[in-house]
């Protein structure tokens, strides 16, 4: 009871049934509250990329949101190479060996920190070698990728998502993400230069660098961060196959945008860039689930082995119906949606949400079997399956971009998407597979082992 204590308190505002369900069960309690927590945190930061972002849009025009698009996805392909893969596996090891957090942590910011900072400088050479002819693009590259070294400090937030104590950092994160969006709005209203906006987006990870060290101190480890050279050894062995699977996915989910802007230009690339920004936005929802759940499924796979599938089985059935849901809904108001937000000239956007929409559908299949992934050791598997959705999203583009334009790149997308997570099962994971299809069939069915 002293788990319910602490983290279930919220519980007795519920109802009747449901209170006395989640009274029995500290450990649903403890995985409601957290999702909740979290669920909050991307709620607000929904609201406000949805309304200050259709407003930056707005602003800017289609070909200066383009170039702005630009510079950001640019910096986005690096990152996953910065992050190294290592979320998942910090906190499987949290989880499992919560006596060596000062190590686990200590090395995991280290290592984060400086394959930051060389990113930084790749993505400032690599700019100036592709585009030398671009001061614009330049010098929005080197102010956003400076972020890359800042998101070191995503390393404290694993500690807390281990102890599955995400409220802690959510007041700090929502705090520094209201001040960037603020900072946003008061360069719109100044007619601010577009440089400005690639400052904002700066500022928004200086300041949440700022607020998770703040909110540690409050709450550190029992012992200070240290390095460790043979942990680095093991959490890199663990992890490359992630790392470089993150930046396939990126590369499959980014390189559309860089190849318009490159194949077309800066005005298409902000009509495909403002449909992107409302179909991407939901990712938010699975993303969420799995990283409130990624503690417990590490303890399930612990305790038995038959709970752990049937609990990742459950997991790829709620987000079936989830996925397709908002899938249908938004395509079939897509062009209400865009006029709603962007306005009448973004129109040729609502086009590319009704197709870029349905990728959801297998990008929510994608973070489900993340976890089984992990939990499995299956991190070469994540690079194979990503890497065929990157090959498929650069050939795909190249060959529909010239003929079809951005439509085709939307189609393109969600292909690459269901290669990566559906089709490949078919050859490297077939028990993962038939769970992903029984996760869609409509009638009550006994939950399959595997």
């Amino acid at each position: 009871m002293s788990r319910l204590n602490n983290y279930g308190r919220w519980i007795y505002g519920l109802p009747g049934s449901l209170q006395n369900y989640l009274a029995k069960r500290p450990g649903a309690s403890l995985f409601a509250a957290n999702s909740l927590w979290l669920l909050f945190d991307k709620l607000i930061r929904l609201v406000l990329a949805l309304t200050v972002g259709a407003w930056v849009a707005r602003s800017l025009g289609p070909h200066a949101f383009g170039e702005l698009v630009y510079a950001i996805t640019f910096i986005a392909l690096f990152q996953g190479i910065a992050n190294l893969g290592l979320d998942g596996i910090v906190v499987r090891d949290l989880a499992r060996n919560p006596g060596q957090a000062a190590l686990i942590l200590g090395t995991a910011f280290r290592l984060r920190l400086l394959a930051g900072l060389l990113c930084w400088f790749i993505a400032i050479g690599s700019i100036w070698v592709l585009r030398p002819d671009d001061n614009t693009a330049l010098q929005m590259v080197a102010l956003i990728g400076m972020s890359l070294a800042f998101q070191s400090a995503d390393t404290v937030d694993l500690w807390f998502q281990c102890q599955g104590k995400n409220s802690r950092t959510v007041a700090a994160k929502l705090a520094s993400y209201a001040i960037a969006n603020s900072a946003r709005i008061a360069f719109i209203v100044l007619d601010a230069p577009l440089w400005m906006y690639a400052l904002a987006t700066l500022l928004d990870a200086v300041l949440l660098a700022i607020a998770l060290a703040g909110i540690y101190r409050r709450f550190p480890t029992a012992q200070r961060w240290h390095f460790n050279l043979h942990i680095s050894k093991e959490l890199l062995s663990q992890s490359w196959p992630f790392m470089l699977s993150g930046l396939a996915a990126l590369l499959y989910m980014r390189i559309d945008q860089v190849m318009i802007r490159e194949m077309l230009d800066e005005t298409q690339l902000g009509f495909y860039s403002a449909a992107v920004s409302l179909s991407q936005i939901w990712n938010v929802i699975p993303i969420t689930l799995a990283t409130a759940l990624a503690p417990y499924i590490a303890r399930k796979k612990l305790d038995n082995e038959d709970a752990y599938m049937r609990a990742i089985f459950l997991i790829f059935r709620v987000f079936a119906a989830l996925s397709t849901a908002i899938a249908l809904t938004i395509a079939l108001l897509s062009g209400v949606i865009i006029e709603l937000m962007y306005g009448s000239r973004y129109a040729a956007s609502a086009h590319v949400l009704t197709i870029h929409i349905f990728s959801n559908i297998f990008i929510f299949m994608g973070v489900a079997q993340g976890l089984w992934l992990i939990n499995d050791g299956r991190g070469k598997l994540t690079l194979y399956r990503t890497a065929l959705g990157a090959v498929v999203s650069i050939v795909g583009n190249f060959l529909l971009i010239p003929t079809m334009g951005i439509q085709g790149s939307a189609f393109i997308t969600v292909l690459a998407q269901f290669f990566s997570v559906v089709a490949s099962n078919a050859f490297f994971a077939p028990q993962i597979l038939k769970l992903q299809l029984q996760a869609f069939w409509p009638t009550r069915r006994r939950t399959p082992s595997a």
